[in-house]
């Protein structure tokens, strides 16, 4: 690839995250809402968003994928980035608050802090030199999003013709285009169809992921035991794998935990700003990948509610919360709703998984999944333990919501490998440990979160001890 191929690419991934951040300092209205390392994140993750949202909407209105037909959607983010420059001053948009995990932090710290960012860094490397160097050989990895990105690139749109070989993409037109429309960009950009540079995504996310989960639990506990929360999540095995290959159950992962992380924020402080960017990541999430909708409707959308009911608004206002929560998650995904009902695609799994079948042998499989199989070191054992020890504690604090919509999730997703045919999946261990990468980060921001309150529980104790 020549210089002036690189600097294309790498304004395919930053002119993204400039919209994202022209969008989330509008949305804090001149008030520093974010960190640093959460502002960057979320601002690539909702760019993602923005670009396949507007890639798609041109897409079925036949409009060809022209450079600048695709390019056209960041002009309004450029001029209204300007003016808020203009009326507000520069920092309104690039203002960051750095991360202080350093700060003040005795040598031993300083240097298991050093090792743990080394080790970082070489586990970033190392999923790059994968992105870059592996061809993409999953099957999922090819049909579901590169082979479906390829199509959009070489037709340079979407194909609306059922009967058309590349119609909505090829092989699976039922499913999602976020991420496919996404790669597109990044090809139309780059001026040709390479996996190398599409691939990135995944490594990013990883990255995005780290640094969203430093930053929801920034709020919760000190930054060195946030920094170590979130090593401890980048390191786990299957994520870590996942970070250099072409599979998007990352991503789910990162918009999921976003959706969550925001609501849960919403729950405890009522800031109408964090119920907005909840809903947006999870909208964005609804683009994703398939297994979102049921996490969605499952597990979010039922704790809002409760939330809702239980804090003595008036109707009113009750009623406008959650019609800006759910217009904002799934009103930019209408039109592909629709589409599928008009053009007849399946809305959920294909009919011969569609019934009931109990599989009472889940037990073996679902055990050597979450201890023995090496995919998740020790994240369940974590998990399970915060459970059994902080329901006490959950059930007087906001923390009870959050453990909710963690269980609800788990719920959702063990239930259809266990009460379907799908259980095949479950037995052989594929689909289903990807499945769980989906709810894996946001298990282990409550277990943090819980541990965290143990430690302060114990804290508060021991201190009352010494004062009697």
């Amino acid at each position: 690839m020549t210089p002036l191929t690189l600097l294309k690419i790498l304004a395919a991934y930053l002119v993204p995250t400039l919209m994202g951040l022209v969008l989330l300092s509008w949305l804090e209205r001149g008030r520093q809402k974010l960190g640093g390392l959460e502002k960057a994140a979320l601002a690539f993750a909702l760019g993602i968003g923005i670009v396949s949202f507007y890639l798609f909407y041109v897409g079925l209105l036949g409009i060809r994928f022209s450079f600048p037909v695709v390019t056209a959607v960041f002009w309004p983010f450029l001029i209204g980035g300007v003016y808020m420059a203009v009326r507000g001053g520069s920092g309104r948009i690039l203002r960051f608050s750095r991360p202080r995990i350093l700060s003040r932090k005795g040598a031993p710290s300083v240097v298991l802090v050093v090792v743990l960012a080394a080790l970082l860094l070489w586990k970033f490397s190392c999923a790059c030199f994968i992105a870059l160097s592996v061809p993409t050989y999953f099957d999922d990895s090819v049909s579901f999003w590169n082979h479906k990105a390829k199509v959009y690139y070489e037709q340079r749109g979407i194909v609306r013709e059922a009967e058309h070989p590349d119609f909505f993409g090829g092989p699976h037109p039922y499913y999602p285009n976020g991420i496919p429309l996404f790669k597109c960009w990044v090809a139309v950009w780059a001026g040709e169809w390479r996996e190398q540079p599409v691939n990135l995504v995944n490594p990013v996310f990883w990255l995005c992921l780290g640094a969203l989960f430093y930053s929801g639990l920034r709020r919760h506990a000190s930054a060195l035991v946030s920094f170590a929360a979130a090593y401890m999540l980048l390191s786990v095995p299957l994520l870590a794998f996942h970070a250099g290959f072409a599979y998007m159950d990352l991503a789910v992962g990162f918009y999921f935990l976003g959706g969550v992380v925001y609501l849960y924020r919403w729950i405890g402080e009522g800031d109408r700003f964090s119920l907005i960017i909840s809903a947006l990541l999870l909208g964005v999430g609804l683009s994703v990948k398939e297994e979102m909708v049921p996490l969605f409707w499952a597990s979010a959308v039922p704790v809002m509610v409760l939330r809702l009911f239980t804090s003595k608004l008036k109707p009113g206002r009750l009623i406008g919360t959650a019609a800006l929560f759910l217009c904002l998650a799934v009103g930019p995904n209408l039109p592909w709703f629709i589409a599928k009902v008009y053009y007849g695609l399946q809305f959920s799994l294909g009919p011969e998984y569609i019934r009931f079948q109990f599989h009472p042998g889940f037990i073996g499989p679902l055990a050597y999944s979450f201890f023995d199989s090496g995919n998740y070191n020790i994240a369940w054992t974590l998990f399970f333990a915060a459970l059994l020890a902080s329901l006490r504690l959950a059930a007087g604090r906001p923390l009870k919501y959050l453990l909710m919509i963690i269980l609800l999730a788990l719920a959702v997703t063990l239930g259809a490998f266990i009460f379907t045919p799908l259980f095949a999946f479950l037995a052989n261990g594929m689909t289903f440990n990807r499945s769980m990468l989906a709810i894996l980060p946001a298990l282990l921001f409550y277990s943090v979160l819980a541990y965290s309150g143990l430690a302060g529980e114990a804290a508060r104790a021991d201190a009352g001890g010494r004062e009697r």
